[in-house]
């Protein structure tokens, strides 16, 4: 892939061994998906497999995106999408205005960035069939003069509520490029919309200098700290790659990084680092030079044609240490389950024959017995009739209080509501349904492109609405910190009114707000 350039750090002394990470949970690892059965067959089963998705699907189709999610997640290992729609062609003026990609030559434009969002959560919705999966969404985005664009910041969230809408089972990843740190606090909102934020970390001759492939684990550790401060949620280094080009020197170079990354593996899970997914296990000898890299591009991995390189060892060595240390004790036997219960529902002939008792049952198992009581008096077994009910000679006069109960095989039961017998049946009490309330807190005054409110009702809230002066109503997102806010253009004077409804569907106005 081609990459904006990395920060440099700063050259330290790396420990010769391999050592295993503390802490109760282990540190999840990964490869490219067609390594599956490689890692295996060295003993470290991978967690993730990360395969590519861009613009070439607009060509080629989105199918592999089922495939290669669902050859994984039939593996037992969890997918790892990286979804690179805008790639090397990001900028504020193709993002606003549409471009045509640079390798593909298809037009790009935040529309088709939707619809093909839409088209890859689809096809990991229906390879899963809910098993897990992961999105890193846009790789490495902040670059070029997007690196603090605030605007992109919301675009980014918008995009992440396609996938939540099309694809729930997957957890999403905000994809950072590792530089430029001080912008990224630009990006709260898309790190709230997604479950992790990665970054991506690669090295190489072709680019960096030999002190800054050789800090490769101090830049990933300062990112991990930097993240987890900033957003709170696990980090993933979620494309990794060290290319040993030219050999030999750099695969030693290669070897030494990783040994170095293992030996800090305790630090980085303690900082907040949750898992790494390396690029791949082998060279890839087909890999465009045209990419950042260049020639290193075909060297990033731990394999060439198959021999090993010295890192491999390492790699493999370093994984069996740290899922040894953090083995769990095996969990004890589940409690069996429940059985489960017994739910009936009744259907009264509330007819006027005062000699004559019947009632339909349908029941979500099988009924064993059905019983009546007449008003105080003992319960009684009802014979199933020809017809499907259940039915007997009772003396029920007009007014008579009848009950009926449902039984099945094992002696769960269930009752009916109390009937008046007669000309017309009647329950014996009525439900009402209460009145939606709601109070809204504005936050009315500072930023003219944000609109807030925090809202209290007497019932669950299922969605909040803005509407700025004579407009249409727009859907506010629910906050990490309880609010309800959109990024919305409210200049002061603009009168802002804000709308609540329930989960059941009701719905509670506040008044109007002039925005300052």
């Amino acid at each position: 892939m081609a990459l904006a350039l990395v920060t440099s750090a700063a050259f330290v002394s790396l420990g010769a061994g391999v050592g295993a990470a503390q802490g109760s949970a282990a540190m999840k690892f990964g490869m490219d998906v067609g390594s599956i059965s490689g890692q295996k067959s060295l003993g470290i089963a991978p967690d993730y497999a990360m395969f590519w998705a861009g613009s070439w699907l607009e060509k080629s189709g989105y199918g592999s995106i089922g495939s290669s999610a669902k050859s994984a997640a039939d593996q037992g290992v969890v997918p790892v999408v990286q979804w690179w729609y805008w790639g090397d062609d990001i900028s504020q003026g193709c993002i606003n205005n549409g471009c045509t990609d640079k390798y593909q030559g298809v037009w790009k434009d935040q529309a088709h960035w939707a619809a093909a969002g839409a088209k890859v959560a689809d096809q990991l919705h229906n390879s899963l069939q809910g098993r897990a999966g992961i999105v890193v969404i846009e790789t490495e985005f902040n670059k070029g003069n997007i690196q603090g664009w605030e605007a992109f910041d919301q675009m980014l969230a918008d995009h992440a509520a396609i996938f939540r809408a099309h694809a729930p089972e997957v957890q999403l990843v905000m994809g950072l490029g590792n530089w430029a740190q001080q912008d990224w606090a630009t990006w709260d909102r898309a790190a709230g919309a997604m479950d992790l934020v990665g970054f991506q970390t690669m090295r190489g001759s072709t680019r960096d200098s030999s002190s800054t492939y050789m800090g490769a684990v101090d830049s990933i550790a300062s990112a991990t700290v930097k993240i987890h401060s900033l957003f709170g949620h696990p980090v993933l280094l979620d494309d990794f790659a060290l290319s040993s080009y030219p050999e030999p020197g750099y695969a030693t170079n290669q070897e030494t990084v990783v040994k170095a990354l293992f030996s800090r593996l305790g630090e980085l899970k303690a900082d907040g680092l949750a898992g790494i997914v390396y690029r791949s296990l082998g060279d890839n000898t087909g890999a465009d030079t045209a990419n950042y890299y260049g020639e290193g591009e075909k060297w990033f991995g731990f394999q060439h044609n198959g021999a090993a390189k010295p890192a491999l060892d390492d790699w493999v060595a370093g994984i069996k240490a740290e899922r040894t240390a953090t083995s769990p004790p095996p969990p004890p036997s589940p409690p069996p389950p429940p059985p489960p219960s017994f739910k009936a529902s009744f259907a009264a002939k509330t007819q006027t024959n005062e000699w004559w008792v019947e009632v339909g049952v349908t029941a979500s198992q099988g009924v064993a017995k059905v019983e009546a009581k007449l008003n105080t008096g003992a319960w009684q077994a009802l014979p199933k009739d020809d017809w499907g009910t259940y039915a007997k000679s009772l003396h029920a006069p007009s007014g008579t209080k009848v009950q009926f109960r449902a039984s099945n095989a094992t002696g769960a039961s269930a009752l009916s509501t109390v009937y008046s017998w007669g000309p017309v049946a009647k329950n014996t009490t009525t439900a009402t349904t209460p009145k939606f309330t709601a109070t809204f807190s504005p936050k009315a005054i500072g930023n003219d492109w944000w609109v807030e409110v925090a809202v209290k009702g007497n019932m669950s809230i299922g969605k909040v609405e803005a509407k700025l002066n004579n407009g249409t109503w727009q859907a506010l997102a629910l906050q990490d910190w309880g609010s309800w806010a959109k990024s919305l253009h409210a200049p002061g004077g603009t009168k802002v009114q804000f709308r609540a409804t329930s989960s059941s569907g009701q719905t509670a106005l506040s008044a109007v707000t002039t925005w300052t």
